[in-house]
Formats: structure tokens, sequence, C-alpha cells
């Protein structure tokens, strides 16, 4: 089973944004946390999707038990209406 370093990543590279999973009372997790399952997803969400939609639909389906954070490109969090084209937007410059 992948780090959660590497769910990270992939979650990235397949979404087009960066995340920080951590435990659902908000408690970081060590990155090299081994046992967390992969990211199953190899397309990424549609554009119209909220952050708060993609949470629900995809990230607690794969990961109960863990919450995450959604990053725009300036480090700042990506509120849970904001739109996923926004979000990917925000990394193209």
């Amino acid at each position: 089973m992948p780090t959660l370093r590497s769910v990270e990543r992939a979650v990235a590279n397949t979404e087009g944004f960066d995340v920080t999973i951590r435990h659902a009372d908000g408690r970081d997790i060590r990155s090299d946390k081994t046992g967390v399952p992969g990211y199953p997803y190899r397309k990424g969400a549609r554009n119209d999707f909220t952050v708060a939609e993609w949470r629900k639909q995809r990230f607690r389906i794969c990961y109960p038990g863990y919450k995450v954070t959604v990053w725009l490109y300036d480090g700042t969090e990506a509120g849970g209406g904001m739109r996923l084209s926004t979000v990917r937007g925000s990394y193209l410059g």
C-alpha cells in the first residue's frame, strides 16, 4: 500500500490541485504513513464540481475517517463552494 505522501501526489496528478490529508479531528499525519489505500481515480472530477462535492463524492468514499484540505496555487485554502475549474485555474497562472 502507498504512503500518505504518494496518495497526496496521486490526487494532485489526477485532479490538478494540491491537497493535505489529516486525521478527521484535524491532527497531522506523518507523510510516510503506510497502509493508506491508493487513489483509485485516473481521470479528474468534472470542472463544475465544487470542492465540497469532490470531497463527498470522491475523497470521503475512499478515505473515511480522514479530512482533506484543497489548496489554491498561492497556498490559500479553497472554500467548499469553489468550483474545481477555479481551483485548477489557479495553478495555470
